[in-house]
Order: structure tokens, then sequence, then C-alpha cells
């Protein structure tokens, strides 16, 4: 197989091919069936080209007709072809999505033929553009015949598709020339140079991206923000944006466009004064003016407020930005947390209308593997060490368990990779459990030297979550991934929740159980231990704050009903009542938790002394343990 690759759309253009030479049931392709071909495709220049001699798109598909005219068939229905050699025969061996795939073409195409395999062979990269060049420039007679039927001025078209191709190749060979001058380096990255070459491997995401190339399409305020929890994937999105860019699958606006990475933190570093950091933001400032094909990459975007001030009102990177992101000329993605997000740009309105926010959700448990598939299979090389679908699915069963202070889908893949070390060091091709539990020595080691009363203490206190979120009538929101009264370095037990895509009505009482969830584990210690650890202070803190919006912000306690409360509103009165209320509150999901798991006893206590076998239950364990359960 030669070297040379082939865009989205070249490679769809071939797939339309195979499809039609199975519909005739040919084995060779000829020069009529590629011009079919190149009419259904939209994005090719001989599209546009023929539109320029003819509004009138409407004869399109009589002219597809036209070109199977030109396809000899056999009374049977089949192709009139020639018995020879298939070593002679002209051919076209190119990977398509991992799978080599050959492609045979009939005598007329000889020299069309000739000019791809000479492109293939210099490793040339082949878009729609110049695979549709080469095919006018060898035009055949019937190609010609069937253009002329329709009144189209072949040597037109020629000039026009050839022209388009040369503009296209000239725009090309501006992107590459892009140069960050000497003063930004330091701080500005090529992503483009950074990632050419290699093989993304990055799935999914494509109605995220889709949201930021159209956003950036917009005449105005062509800034996105992604919003979302470390380990979410945000980076990872812009970078297969680079690849898209770079492959030539992205919108075809942005297909000479070039990402650049900035690093707010190493802009200011080294600057003493004042000035020179607002020498450096003028010189990114008229940079980023003069190149109308780049955008921006901010990581980390919370930080370009202050950035190089130093005290609080002076310029900094955010003011010295704000012109060109209301300008139009520049498109900037950022990158921040949705907490720091609202701490930093809550304050700073002009700043925050000028970027439209992109939520990163973590993926579903369901959905990770296939997130990471393409992940796996670079590690997979990497390490020499090959991994099992099931294998992966007990990975994320575990990196849930013990890294659930982290997110999906980075702390499976850094398990899987951590997994893969201790294998391939163990002399072993393949992960086992062994490989993957290895990691987690010393909290095996935490959990023997235990006693049997904290472990017990533990257990209960995580079945009563467990119980809680699966009993309760008004948390269908929810579902439990696993429970865990393995030690952490984070904490010493673990209900994994994970939201589902049902909707709650925001009542009083769907209130009450969430807060009631909080408490269940404290509940469920007093109830079958007697005693309450302080294991519980985090859950309690949550139970409190969710009371306190229920007084304060949402108006729906006695006290506060239909207002809310600020500091500078609430008198020393308000604030009695207001205890008062969060004191109610908390009673009432107390009795709530309460009732909730004296009506499922027996279950719970399946799910501890499970708990105390196994140390960690799986959802699928859950279902057959938890069958019995009522909804309460």
């Amino acid at each position: 197989m030669l070297s040379g690759g082939f865009d989205l759309h070249v490679s769809n253009v071939f797939r339309k091919l195979e499809t039609t030479a199975k519909e005739l049931g040919v084995t060779r392709v000829n020069s009529t069936m590629i011009l079919e071909a190149l009419l259904e495709a939209s994005e090719s220049p001989l599209y546009n080209a023929l539109l320029d001699q003819t509004e009138d798109i409407t004869y399109f598909p009589d002219m597809v007709d036209e070109t199977r005219s030109y396809v000899q068939l056999n009374d049977d229905g089949k192709m009139s072809e020639k018995q020879e050699d298939e070593t002679k025969i002209s051919k076209i061996v190119f990977d398509d999505e991992g799978k080599t795939k050959t492609v045979f073409f009939a005598d007329d195409l000889t020299e069309f033929i000739q000019l791809l395999l000479g492109c293939m062979q210099k490793e040339e990269f082949i878009d729609i553009y110049k695979f549709t060049a080469m095919f006018v420039y060898t035009m055949t007679d019937d190609v010609r015949k069937v253009l002329r039927t329709f009144g189209v001025r072949t040597d037109l078209l020629e000039k026009d598709v050839i022209s388009s191709y040369k503009e296209h190749n000239k725009i090309k060979e501006e992107a590459k020339t892009i140069e960050i001058p000497q003063e930004l380096k330091s701080f500005v990255r090529n992503l483009n140079e950074e990632f050419n070459g290699q093989t993304c491997d990055i799935s999914q995401r494509d109605r995220e991206c889709n949201l930021v190339w159209q956003t950036m399409l917009k005449q105005t305020k062509r800034n996105v923000v992604l919003l979302g929890e470390p380990g979410t994937g945000k980076t990872s999105i812009v970078i297969k944006m680079v690849y898209d860019i770079m492959n030539h699958t992205c919108p075809k606006e942005f297909e000479e466009f070039t990402i650049l990475a900035l690093d707010v933190t190493s802009s200011v570093a080294g600057t003493m004064y004042r000035r020179q950091a607002e020498e450096r933001f003028s010189n990114l400032v008229d940079y980023l003016n003069s190149q109308p094909r780049i955008i921006l990459f901010i990581d980390e975007m919370h930080l370009i407020n202050g950035a190089g001030a130093c005290k609080e009102g002076e310029i900094d990177l955010a003011n010295t930005l704000k012109p060109i992101l209301a300008g139009g000329k520049v498109r900037v993605i950022g990158a921040t947390t949705q907490d720091e997000y609202e701490k930093y740009f809550s304050r700073d309105g002009a700043m925050k209308r000028r970027f439209r926010p992109v939520y990163i959700k973590e993926p579903k448990t369901s959905e990770v593997y296939c997130m990471l598939k393409k992940s796996i299979e670079t590690l997979s090389k990497y390490h020499g060490v090959s991994i099992s679908r099931k294998m992966v699915d007990f990975i994320i069963l575990n990196a849930a368990c013990f890294h659930n202070e982290t997110c999906n889908p980075d702390r499976t893949k850094d398990l899987i990779d951590l997994s893969m070390v201790v294998a391939k060091q163990a002399g072993k091709t393949f992960v086992d459990k062994k490989s993957v539990l290895a990691n987690f020595a010393y909290h095996f080691k935490k959990f023997a030297q235990m006693s049997e009363r904290v472990k017990r203490a533990i257990a209960y206190h995580e079945a009563g979550h467990c119980l809680v979120a699966l009993c309760s009538k008004e948390l269908n929101n929810i579902e439990v991934i696993a429970v865990s009264i393995m030690p952490s370095d984070a904490y010493l037990g673990l209900t994994v929740f994970e939201s589902n895509d049902y909707t709650p009505e925001p009542s009083m009482e769907y209130y009450i159980d969430s807060i009631a969830l909080n408490l269940a584990g404290r509940v469920a210690e007093k109830m079958f231990t007697g005693v309450i650890t302080s294991g519980a202070s985090a859950d309690l803190q949550e139970a409190t704050d969710q009371a306190c919006d229920l007084v304060t912000k949402y108006g729906m306690s006695k006290c506060g009903m239909n207002r809310t409360f600020t500091e500078e509103t609430t008198s020393s009165k308000d604030k009695e009542n207001i205890s008062s209320e969060i004191n109610s509150i908390i009673d009432q999901s107390m009795k709530r938790a309460e009732k909730i798991l004296s009506s499922n006893v027996n279950s719970l206590k399946l799910l501890v002394e499970s708990l105390m076998k196994n140390g960690i239950v799986g959802a699928n364990d859950l279902k057959q343990i938890l069958k019995n359960v009522k909804k309460v």
C-alpha cells in the first residue's frame, strides 16, 4: 500500500464508487462513474464550477443518470469486461479507517490513475481539490460527452476547476508559512505543527465540536469557553479540532486555519514591571489582528483576569483582549471549570458576553469505552500489551471507586495506562485483574488493617446512601454505579452515583429526598450501629447547604416564602428564623431517610454483608442483591 493519504471528501468518493460498482455488478470503475460521484459531492470544486455555468441544479440528477448510460452492460445486466490478469489492471490501494481497500479502474482512466499513483508515491496528501483537478485535467471523451449533453462548456469547466485548485493551494501554502514572532514564542505554541503527522486517538465529542465550529462561523462574538470538571476532556476537544483541520474533516471554512495555544502563566513570567507585561500583550494582539486564519486556545482561561496587573483595576490580559474579542476578527476558545468561570467572569459582564459557554459533561460509565477505544489501541501499541473489553470495564469500576475525586474519561485512561505498565513489568502480554489491583496494593493493605467494627460502620454508611438513592420515589434522576468500603487517598468509603437523562420535578418533596440522600449514611450508622462517625461531616455540610438554599434562594420555606435573602437585607431576627427553618428541613430529611431505610432493612443488611465480604459491589451485583427493594 502506498503512503499517500486522502481527505474525508476523497474517501467518500471512493466509498461512493464502491457502492455504485456493487449496484451495477462491475469490478472496474470507469470515468463516468467518477463523474457521478463528484456530481453528488457538494464539497467538490467540480460541483461549484458547474454552478458557475448555471444556477439550475435540477438537471444534476439527469446528468447522473446519463453517466450510467456509458457503462456498457451485457444482456444479463452486468458490465461487459475483459478477463485480464488482475496485476495488470490499474488500481488504487488505500487505508479506509483502518481497513485496506482496493479500487480497480477501467482502461479509460489510465492517465488519471498514473497521476494519482505518482502523488501517492511521493507521499503527497490528496484532497478533493487536487483529486478533482487531476480528473478534469485528464478528462475522458465519455465525460466530455456527458457534460456537453447538458450544455456545459468543458473548456471553461476545466479552467474553473484548475483555478480553484491553485487558489486553494495558495491558501494552504500561506497557512503553512504561519510563523510565530520571536517575542511570542515563549508563551504561544502552534498546535498544528505539534500534532502534525500523528494519529488522532480522540473519539466521540462530535456534538461539542460542532457547537464550537458553529459559533466560530458567526459574524461577531465568535468565541467559545469550554466548561467542565478537570479530566472531562476540554483540551482533547481542541486537539480533535486540530486533527480535523489537518485532515480536512472540519467545516470547509476552517480548512486552512491554525490553532495556537496561549500559556497564560508563561505570558507574564519574567515580567518585573507592568509595562513589560503590557508590551507582550500588545504584541500578541497585533499578531492576532494580522492573522485572519488563527484560532487562539487559552487553557485555564480564568487566569487571564489579573494576569500582568500589579493591583486590582490595572490593565490585565483580559482587558487587553476585550476589543479584539468583540470585533470578530479573532476567534478564541477558552477552557476552565464551571466554578472558576462563575468566580471570575460573573464579575466581568463584558468578558462573559463575548464567550458562548459549551458544557463538557462527564461521560456516562456506559460511554467511556467507546470514547477511549482509539486511545486504548494507541496505549496497547506503545506498551506492547493488550487488554480485553471485560478488563476495561473492570478498570472503569475500580477507577470510579478509588479515584472518584477525578473525572472520566481521564481517570479510566490513567488507570489503563498504569495497568499496562504493571503487566509489562511482570512480563505479561495482556492486562489481567492482578495487573489492575496491583495499583491499589497500599489501599488493600490499609483495608486489611481496619477493624471489623470500622468496616461495618462504613458498610452501613454507604449502604444507607445506596438504598435511599434506589428506593426514593423522587430521586429517579440518580443511578448507583458501585458501592465501596475500600479506603482511598481521599475517603474511607464511597457510593458512586451517576445522573441519567430524567428531569425531576423541583418540588419540596424532591429536595427533602435529595437532602435525605446526603444524610442517609449518618442515619444508617445511628440506626444499625448506634454510633455516628465523623466521616459523615462532608455529607452534613452538603445537606446543610441544600437546606439553606431552599430557605434563602428558592423561597420554599415558611419564613422565606416567595422571597430571597442576602447579607445586606437579612436582619438578626431573619437569621434566627432561617436557622430554625434549616433545622426543620434537616429534621424532615432525617425522618425521611429513616422511613426509607426501615422499609428496606433486609436488603440493606444483604448489601452490608456483601460489602464486608468483597469490599466493592458493582452495578450488576447490586441489581441482584437489591432485587426486592421497595420504592417509598
